[in-house]
């Protein structure tokens, strides 16, 4: 069989060719989903832990500025405050002063002394800026300065806002100032407005309490602490302006040795600028962006009472470091999908393998059976007509069939045409058994059935070959044509037993036949001069039971005409040749036989009758009263019979005669001869 030039593919490759891309594809769609799932599922645990540290540095921070504010507020509210700043401002000097001042700096010495590490100075003022006495914090010892300094505060941003505030707010303000050193203390300065003894609007002054700005960074870096990875986060805390006030990536010492603060707001590097991009987009109390590799977070500081507040913590850490163990785990995931997927394609492909073994197996089976049909019907180019193109089982089982129902169709149409022509043969032969069955001469039986079989078949000749009643010699019986009138005349004849067709036929009473005549090995064939045109021929034998009587001899003009299956076709014909042959020499035989009988029978009947003729003494004729007997036959002139005569027979022998002749005047009619026929017989 030819195979076709195109790629064969098996219906399991081209399943899997269909299968991996989606497998691999769902792998890769589940380990993306798993890998964005473990991030997000990370991102929001760094973002509940930006959440928690924030929440922590913004508790931190306004514990710390809570307790300036309750402080100094308590004290601003407070009636020693109030009646120092009222006689202050009125001017009023003297004793009743002098207490109140000295009260008044005993209460600055007891806050002073409550949280030493944590306060600075604490002063009044009148509305012109006048420090009239305040306690100052030098190196741990709380001084208290009971002398006036007139207007040494007047331009202080800090007095100008909470000299305009109601009773009981506090303000503050960022600055710097100067410590006995000559260095410049960041510092926070918080105000509250004091107000006349005697009169709750009228604002005659401040109590003012500085709190390093140290604190509040220390707040901030505390919180810090609190981050998994250190030195790649940063925790800042920015005012409403940009400016940073606090910032846990730089160091607590140089802030507080005066370096100048950073300011977002102009940035110098990437992240700064980022920072101010994010701090200008988010404005709500909490949120969280992921802006290139950082993860920013930022709240609100809940006090809003400074001058440049809100205040805001930002939380900014490099999210590539902060989730690289997430990133490490998603690649795991993501691996361990595509690993999986690979899995289940090789899972798949066994399966497959398994199931779908029967169907080539199948397949291999069908396109085997195909193979051999076109090979054994010699039509392989036929029946294996395959387009090029990809092939699989399904298609090679597919053009199997259709081979196979090919080589089918053309077996089934050969054997319809060889059954047309079985069927032919059959009716030629029963023709040819009818129109000899009632023939009785065995000349005309041998010519009608050559004939017909010469004419109906298409051969080229036909003869028949009868063995003599010693069983020597086939002799030639009858031969169709003037070629088988001149063998006639040769007397034609062959050797019972001899190596020919016929001789071997008429010795072993089987059919022989011989298809090529010029490469017959087995066979000899007898070339005869007047029959040099056959090719091929044909020979059966006569059979009356087991006994041969002859052969019906056929011959064509061309090679391989003869089949073997129609042997048991001409086999019948011959048969039936054989069988009126043998009825019409039984015939012949049963009419010689009885022809015998039957001069016998004359002859002693008439020996018989002589003898009794002479024993009795009978005379030769007989006449009946009325009647005249005459041999001859009388007939009238009208045609009507006047006297008329039977004979006597006895087994065939005529020993006598009945006559009767009509009264004058009447005639005789058949009747009367039937019975005269019947008188005659009964006589005998």
């Amino acid at each position: 069989m030819q195979r076709s030039s195109g790629r064969t593919r098996s219906v399991r490759a081209q399943i899997m060719m269909r299968v991996i891309p989606g497998v691999i594809i769902i792998s890769l769609i589940i380990g993306i989903a798993g890998l964005l799932a473990i991030r997000a599922n990370a991102t929001r645990g760094l973002e509940q832990t930006h959440q928690n540290i924030l929440n922590e540095a913004s508790g931190q921070i306004d514990s710390e500025l809570q307790e300036a504010i309750n402080d100094v507020s308590t004290v601003a509210v407070g009636e020693a405050a109030q009646q120092f700043a009222t006689m202050a401002s009125s001017g009023i000097t003297g004793d009743d002063f002098n207490v109140a001042r000295n009260r008044l700096l005993n209460i600055f010495l007891g806050v002073a002394r409550e949280r030493p590490d944590s306060y600075l100075g604490i002063r009044i003022l009148t509305r012109d800026g006048t420090v009239w006495s305040e306690v100052v914090n030098r190196s741990g010892a709380n001084i208290a300065n009971p002398v006036p300094q007139p207007e040494l505060l007047e331009t202080d941003p800090a007095l100008r806002s909470s000299i305009t505030a109601d009773s009981g707010t506090v303000v503050f303000n960022r600055l710097t100032e100067q410590n006995a050193e000559g260095v410049e203390v960041p510092l926070l300065r918080f105000s509250a407005p004091v107000t006349h003894s005697s009169s709750a609007a009228q604002i005659v002054g401040a109590i003012q309490l500085d709190v390093p700005a140290a604190n509040v960074i220390d707040s901030v870096i505390g919180a810090s602490n609190l981050l998994p990875i250190g030195p790649q986060s940063r925790l800042l805390l920015v005012n409403n302006a940009g400016d940073i006030l606090a910032d846990s990536s730089s160091a607590a010492a140089d802030i507080e040795a005066g370096s100048e603060a950073p300011d977002v707001s102009a940035p110098t590097s990437e992240t700064d600028l980022q920072i101010a991009r994010y701090l200008r987009g988010n404005l709500t109390e909490f949120t969280t962006q992921r802006v290139d590799n950082n993860l920013m977070s930022a709240r609100f500081v809940p006090l809003r009472n400074g001058a440049d507040m809100p205040w805001r913590l930002v939380l900014v850490e490099d999210a590539s470091v902060a989730l690289g163990s997430t990133d490490v785990l998603s690649g795991v995931v993501l691996v361990a999908s595509v690993v999986l997927g690979v899995l289940i394609i090789l899972l798949i492909n066994a399966i497959l393998r398994q199931a779908l073994r029967p169907l080539g197996e199948a397949s291999a089976a069908v396109q085997q059976m195909a193979l051999n049909e076109s090979g054994a019907s010699g039509t392989v180019s036929e029946l294996s007509d395959v387009s090029d193109g990809d092939q699989d089982e399904i298609g090679e089982l597919l053009r199997a069939v259709h081979r196979n129902s090919q080589f089918l169709r053309a077996k089934s149409a050969d054997l319809e045409t060889e059954i047309d022509r079985r069927t032919r043969n059959l009716e030629i032969a029963a023709s040819i058994s009818r129109q000899t069955t009632t023939l009785r001469d065995v000349e005309e039986i041998l010519n009608q059935t050559i004939t017909l079989i010469c004419e109906e078949f298409g051969f080229y000749h036909a003869q028949v070959y009868l063995v003599d009643d010693i069983g020597l010699n086939a002799v030639l019986a009858y031969s169709r044509g003037e070629v088988g009138r001149k063998l006639l005349e040769q007397g034609h004849k062959m050797l019972v037993g001899s190596q020919s067709v016929i001789g071997r036929v008429t010795a072993t009473g089987a059919p022989v036949l011989l298809n090529d005549t010029s490469s017959s090995q087995n066979i000899p064939h007898s070339v005869n001069p007047l029959l040099s045109e056959t090719r091929a021929e044909m020979a059966l034998p006569l059979l009356i039971g087991s006994t041969t009587i002859g052969a019906l001899d056929i011959q064509s003009t061309r090679a391989n005409v003869f089949d073997e299956e129609e042997i048991g076709t001409f086999q019948l014909l011959a048969d039936q040749v054989a069988i009126a042959i043998y009825n019409a020499r039984l015939f012949a035989e049963s009419e010689q036989r009885i022809d015998q009988i039957d001069t016998l029978n004359r002859q002693l009947t008439r020996m018989a009758w002589d003898t009794t003729i002479e024993e009795v003494g009978l005379a030769d004729s007989y006449s009946y009263d009325l009647l005249s007997i005459e041999r001859d036959q009388v007939q009238t002139d009208d045609g009507t019979i006047t006297a008329l005569s039977a004979p006597i027979t006895i087994r065939g022998e005529h020993i006598g005669t009945l006559a009767a002749a009509a009264p004058e005047g009447d005639s005789f009619t058949e009747n009367d001869h039937i019975i005269l026929r019947a008188v005659a017989d009964r006589v005998a």
